[in-house]
């Protein structure tokens, strides 16, 4: 369970002062609702390519290299990055 209204007091007796948040997009519209709408939110995700580098070390770094083949390679190097676009 989430205190707003802690989050709310704050904002009320400290004018000027900010509150940074993070969490899943589905909070945002909650924060905005109970903070009077006194919210703004940022979205941020990892690259695309950044995702690809990433499954390439892991590919590399694979314990049993021989469970993987190339198609297989190429399936994960395609539908994970599409997908964590998605989140």
């Amino acid at each position: 369970m989430y205190d707003y209204e802690s989050l709310k007091g704050i904002l009320e007796k400290s004018q000027g002062a900010g509150i940074f948040v993070t969490g899943r997009p589905i909070f945002a519209p909650r924060l905005k609702m109970r903070l009077a709408r006194r919210v703004t939110s940022v979205s941020v995700g990892p690259a695309g390519a950044d995702i690809v580098g990433f499954l390439h070390v892991k590919l590399i770094e694979e314990e049993t290299p021989d469970a993987m083949d190339s198609s297989l390679e190429g399936d994960t190097l395609e539908k994970i990055p599409g997908r964590m676009s998605e989140m």
